[in-house]
């Protein structure tokens, strides 16, 4: 897929735009797998393919698939489970989007890769609720309840405005920090750290993104702040 067919945001991300056509639209068969190679540049850029598209490029992961950075889910399920959601937490939603100046669209992107709408899930890694907050960032923010709706969603929406502050609205740099910590993109120089899990969220966050930006004029009609608020 070239450049030119991805959305303007993907565009403009050098070092993901490849790596996003990977999963396009995020919802690929369970079966087929996707190796991913990266290359550095001469201005230290670093590029990530599916396959190697010169000498330069590097086997970084074998075999792996953007499906399986998340749980199993139909399309149908989530756009239920969505739907559910929105008719009781549009309004909330709304109101932080607007509040702390973070996408709408983003914020539901984000939910629908870390819980599929499951203000009940959990992570093995001790993540918590609709926006799978870790106990470190819950703490930051004042929330008592990671599971309580209201509390995870004020706590995401303000990690996530502090994150585009941070990398001043580098959205890939904004999720990989939401995946594996603002720590760990620092440590390896404000780039996407080589981590299985980070490398497959980004691109998946992007694609529903994508996905949830295209379906807006239609099914997304009522919510304000679809673009940038």
């Amino acid at each position: 897929m070239s450049h030119t067919l991805l959305p303007k945001e993907l565009q403009g991300l050098p070092r993901l735009a490849s790596l996003a056509a990977l999963c396009a639209m995020c919802f690929i068969p369970a079966a087929q797998a996707t190796d991913i190679y990266y290359s550095i540049d001469a201005e230290g850029v670093t590029h990530y393919a599916s396959a190697a598209l010169d000498s330069s490029y590097v086997i970084l992961l074998r075999g792996e698939t953007a499906a399986s950075a998340s749980l199993p889910v139909s399309r149908d399920k989530l756009a239920g489970a969505r739907a559910k959601f929105l008719a009781t937490w549009l309004p909330k939603l709304r109101e932080l989007a607007q509040k702390h100046q973070v996408e709408l669209a983003l914020i539901l992107a984000i939910i629908e890769v870390e819980s599929h709408y499951n203000a009940q899930a959990n992570s093995p890694k001790g993540a918590v609720g609709l926006m799978q907050l870790m106990p470190s960032v819950a703490a930051r923010y004042g929330v008592i309840n990671r599971y309580d709706v209201a509390q995870n969603l004020e706590a995401g929406v303000k990690y996530l405005h502090d994150l585009q502050q941070l990398h001043k609205d580098n959205l890939a740099l904004v999720l990989a920090s939401y995946n594996a910590g603002m720590g760990a993109v620092a440590r390896h120089g404000r780039r996407i750290p080589p981590y299985k899990e980070t490398m497959l969220y980004v691109p998946q966050v992007l694609a529903r993104l994508a996905n949830l930006r295209a379906q807006a004029p239609n099914k997304f009609g009522n919510l304000s702040c679809i673009d940038h608020c």
